[in-house]
C-alpha cells in the first residue's frame, strides 16, 4: 500500500464531521526538506492579527504565515527555520509562546527523547538555546526525573501566564511516561529557560 502525503488541515470548532474537504487543507508538503509528512501544527496569533503556523516535517521545523486563520498560508523561506540537531532524530511538537516580559518569543520542541528551547526576536528566525555551555553539545532543557522510572520527556505544550504577583511565567506541559503510566507533567519558569518541575499530589507518597 502507498499512503498519500500527510497535510495540515483546518476544522471549525462547530463542525462535528471528521470528513476533510479540499477547502480545509492548509498546507501540503511541497518543499524537498519536508518529505511527505507535515504534522504537529501550532498556530500563534500576533497582536497585529497575523497568524504564524509552526509545524514539524521530516527535515525540521517549518513556518507559514497568513493574515487571518482563513489563510492562505505562505511558507517563510524554502528551508526549515530549525534544522534537526541530530539527523537520526527528527524534530517534533513545536510550541511557541511570548517570552516572559515581552522580550520576543520562545519555541519548545522535542527530538523524540529531549525537549529543547529556541529564542526569537520576531517569531520568524529562531536560535536554539544551549542550556549548558560547559558541554560541547547543544543541551536540552533540564527536566530531571522526580519519580523512579521516568525515562523521557516529550510532546511539549506551553503557555505564558501572569501570576498574582504580576510576574509572567512559562508553564511547560510534557509527557514523562514510566513503564506503568503515561504521565502528563508540568514545569514552570520565570525566564523560559530554567524550569522547576511541579510535583503532582499523585507522586507524593502517603
Amino acid at each position: 500500500l502507498q499512503f498519500e502525503p500527510t497535510a495540515i488541515v483546518r476544522r471549525d470548532a462547530n463542525e462535528g464531521a471528521i470528513v476533510t474537504s479540499l477547502r480545509d487543507v492548509v498546507l501540503t508538503p511541497t518543499e524537498a526538506w519536508e518529505g511527505e509528512d507535515l504534522r504537529d501544527p501550532w498556530p500563534l496569533r500576533l497582536s497585529n492579527g497575523t497568524i504564524h503556523l509552526y509545524y514539524a516535517a521530516e527535515g525540521g521545523i517549518g513556518l507559514a504565515t497568513a493574515s487571518s486563520p482563513d489563510g492562505p498560508f505562505m511558507r517563510v523561506g524554502t528551508a526549515p527555520i530549525i534544522a534537526p540537531i541530530d539527523v537520526a532524530s527528527p524534530l517534533r511538537s513545536p510550541t511557541v509562546v511570548p517570552a516572559p516580559g515581552g522580550a520576543g518569543y520562545l519555541m519548545y520542541f522535542d527530538d523524540g527523547a529531549r525537549i529543547f528551547v529556541a529564542r526569537s526576536d520576531d517569531g520568524l528566525a529562531f536560535t536554539i538555546v544551549d542550556t549548558d555551555t560547559a558541554t560541547a553539545a547543544i543541551d536540552p532543557i533540564s527536566l530531571p526525573p522526580i519519580i523512579e522510572g521516568e525515562t523521557i520527556d516529550v510532546h511539549p505544550g506551553a503557555i505564558t501566564v501572569t501570576v498574582s504577583e504580576g510576574r509572567q511565567i512559562v508553564r511547560l506541559y510534557f509527557d514523562a511516561p514510566t513503564a506503568e503510566d503515561d504521565n502528563v507533567c508540568m514545569a514552570g519558569s520565570f525566564d523560559g529557560i530554567v524550569f522547576e518541575r511541579f510535583v503532582p499530589a499523585s507522586y507524593v507518597s502517603e
